[in-house]
């Protein structure tokens, strides 16, 4: 019962993606609208991974695994760390190519 659970919930949620997707490229203000909540999304779990890389560096800890967490993916502070770089980077792309318009046509549509 528990798997069934979790391939309908993948399923509902490559539904819902896919239909934002297919609004995003059809409106382009939707899909400026959805990059940059994306791009706040990043970097809110960028600086997060960021200082708590950090502070497990400072204190000497090594991080506890999260619950059901079964693909173990910070298992150590420079995993923490590259997380947070990769996520924060990710983020700031995505802000800056949110704000490129695209350019207008000749006949002025």
């Amino acid at each position: 019962m528990d798997s069934y659970l979790n391939e309908l919930t993948y399923f509902l949620l490559g539904i819902v993606l896919g239909c934002l997707v297919t609004a995003s490229l059809s409106f382009p203000q939707v899909g400026r609208v959805m990059s940059r909540i994306a791009a706040v999304i990043a970097l809110g779990f960028g600086v997060g991974f960021l200082t708590w890389g950090g502070v497990l560096h400072t204190t000497g800890e090594t991080p506890r695994p999260w619950p059901n967490d079964e693909l173990n993916l910070i298992t150590s502070v420079s995993e923490a760390l590259a997380w947070g770089g990769g996520l924060f980077v990710a983020g700031l792309i995505t802000c800056m190519l949110s704000f490129v318009k695209g350019k207008k046509r000749l006949d002025g549509k």
